[in-house]
């Protein structure tokens, strides 16, 4: 997720468009991804191991940047499409 964030982050920020951190959505906010929608579940993750995230970004992300939700309409997603806020 570190990835999206930051793919996100980066292109808000080149756009000029205003940037929001993915982690501060409360649980339940709907999003359109690309052709997507779905649904905030979780925010954050306790860390038992030192998984794949870890030795990739040299700390575990989850604990503090990790996003989880749940796909209600499922379709393509691609790196740089927009994410949106839907009205709930």
């Amino acid at each position: 997720m570190e990835k999206l964030s930051q793919s996100v982050s980066a292109r808000r920020k080149a756009s000029g468009k205003r940037r929001w951190p993915l982690v501060s959505l409360p649980i339940g906010t709907r999003l359109a991804v690309g052709e997507t929608i779905v649904e905030v579940t979780q925010i954050g993750k306790e860390c038992h191991t030192r998984c794949a995230i870890f030795y990739q970004a040299g700390d575990c992300v989850m604990p503090k940047e990790g996003i989880f939700v749940k796909v209600l309409k499922g379709g393509v997603v691609r790196t740089g499409d927009p994410i949106h806020p839907m009205d709930s």
